[in-house]
């Protein structure tokens, strides 16, 4: 099936190389009494018209080879990508490009080591970013405070807070100057840093 779907370009394949197993099999059992001798002998292949061939021994190659564990990470993304080049209403949009960032980040992890969450320190208006042990948290006035997941430079999500993200603003100096809350339906408010 998916041999097929590719080579009609119905389909994109992501993924690993399947085991290349094509050909039918009959399975032969030979009862001696005491013992028994079991075979498996070829009784048949598929032959694609598009290639001539099939993928015995070679498997279905994908279109974009990931790991097994990233497929379907990936293959949203590349459905997103193409959704977002097709879409004109900004709030779709929006809620695309939302989507792929955070497939993005599941997908090419940003790390920050905790020796750089200091800049990022501070009070931005009614929100606090604050070093605990060695995680940077956010907390809003006397809301829970919630740990934060680096997702790009000075972008990061909110652990429990699907719906929100944070982004840092620098001024020409590289120094942090403002804290920008983004919404997944496109909202987005903006506190400078206090202290």
């Amino acid at each position: 099936f998916t041999y097929n779907l590719k080579n009609l370009k119905r389909a994109a394949i992501i993924g690993d190389t399947t085991g290349g197993g094509a050909h039918t099999v009959q399975d032969t059992l030979f009862d001696f009494g005491s013992f028994q001798i079991g075979q498996r002998i070829p009784s048949g292949r598929a032959i694609s018209p598009i290639t001539k061939t099939n993928w015995e021994g070679v498997g279905v190659i994908p279109d974009i080879a990931v790991p097994a564990d990233k497929a379907l990470s990936t293959a949203k993304l590349e459905a997103i990508k193409l959704l977002l080049g097709k879409e004109s209403d900004e709030q779709k949009k929006a809620v695309l490009s939302w989507a792929q960032a955070g497939l993005e980040s599941e997908l090419h992890p940003y790390a920050l080591p905790a020796k750089d969450f200091k800049p990022y320190t501070g009070a931005f208006g009614p929100r606090r970013i604050f070093i605990e042990g060695k995680k940077l948290m956010y907390q809003r006035e006397s809301r829970p405070k919630y740990s934060m997941q680096p997702m790009a430079q000075d972008l990061f999500a909110v652990e429990g807070l699907d719906y929100f993200r944070l982004k840092f603003e620098r001024d020409e100096t590289g120094s942090i100057v403002a804290l920008v809350g983004y919404y997944d339906d496109g909202r987005q408010d903006r506190n400078e840093k206090t202290k």
